[in-house]
């Protein structure tokens, strides 16, 4: 939601300034949170270049709308060309995505960057997930296993979050059972 209004944000200085570029459509917020990462960008939108969560916002976007060349170069961005992008869960997590999203799929590079994610935020329930997936795709079905349970201990009330994670405890055996 942060990030949304901030592209709201954005949209509506754009309309001030007269751009004829200013729309309200989504694709039009993708552009304007993923701005140039050229040295020197002075446009409207400069100011969200060096913005992680609107970067990682972008690479989501991407990946959705299907764009993986832009979604991978968002992510290298948010990783090497914004401070504190390796140290960030969410930028992390968000690269995962990317490298599981290629084809074919990259699960090595996935995993290594999951397991750093994890070691910065041990209760991301998304991150947990994803890792989880990854190694039971790479048929190491025992360590995704425990990559859930470990996040599932990790949580500190029984709610959606620790629902989510039973759920896929419970996928992960019946894909087991149905093989």
């Amino acid at each position: 939601v942060a990030v949304y209004k901030r592209a709201l944000e954005l949209n509506h200085a754009r309309k001030r300034e007269g751009d004829p570029l200013a729309q309200t459509t989504i694709d039009s917020y993708t552009r304007h949170l993923a701005p140039s990462t050229k040295p020197g960008y002075t446009g409207p939108d400069a100011r969200f270049q060096n913005d992680l969560p609107a970067r990682v916002a972008a690479v989501r976007f991407r990946l959705f709308d299907g764009n993986l060349a832009a979604a991978r170069a968002d992510a290298q961005y948010a990783l090497d060309g914004i401070p504190g992008g390796r140290d960030d869960p969410d930028a992390l997590l968000a690269a995962a995505e990317v490298k599981v999203a290629e084809s074919p799929p990259q699960l090595a590079e996935a995993v290594t960057l999951l397991q750093s994610a994890r070691a910065r935020d041990p209760r991301n329930v998304a991150v947990g997930a994803l890792l989880s997936e990854v190694l039971v795709r790479q048929g190491k079905r025992d360590e995704g296993v425990a990559a859930l349970r470990d996040t599932a201990k990790l949580l500190t009330a029984v709610d959606s979050d620790y629902a989510l994670l039973a759920d896929r405890l419970l996928d992960v055996g019946e894909q087991e059972r149905s093989a």
